[in-house]
């Protein structure tokens, strides 16, 4: 990972993140999350909804804190909501609420497409995207 830090190309880059975030904290050794934050602040526009979803739930599980990079993703995220599944608008919710990263214009489009979705939500999607309503007292009328 240290050779190929920038040279990810976004699904590579999306991948690596989400692989790194599911493994125990000490295997991850000293991972180059400084330049595989920096990659992915450079491709953020590119990112499928996938791709996505999976950095957004990754960045916690790191401790990746980068405001630059998760205020993009969000804005990202927000234009492209059209084009999550129910599993990608809970990964997103809970990665963001997570952070502790509260959007209302973000928040508002997750439940709007989840209210459009409903039908293909399961129950652990839905508690996802509850769970991080809650935690911000978020309450689309």
């Amino acid at each position: 990972v240290h050779e190929n830090a920038g040279s990810f190309d976004r699904q590579g880059l999306a991948n690596v993140l989400w692989a790194l975030a599911k493994l125990p904290r000490a295997a991850r050794g000293d991972a180059p999350l400084e330049a595989l934050q920096r990659s992915a602040l450079q491709c953020a526009e590119d990112f499928t909804s996938q791709e996505l979803a999976n950095v957004i739930w990754a960045l916690p599980q790191l401790s990746a804190r980068d405001q630059k990079l998760v205020q993009k993703l969000a804005l990202v995220a927000r234009h492209n909501i059209d084009s999550f599944t129910p599993q990608g608008l809970g990964m997103l919710s809970l990665g963001f609420s997570s952070l502790g990263v509260y959007s209302e214009p973000l928040f508002s489009a997750i439940s709007g497409a989840a209210q459009q979705r409903a039908g293909e939500c399961n129950v652990q999607d839905a508690a996802q995207m509850l769970t991080a309503f809650a935690k911000f007292k978020f309450q689309d009328d």
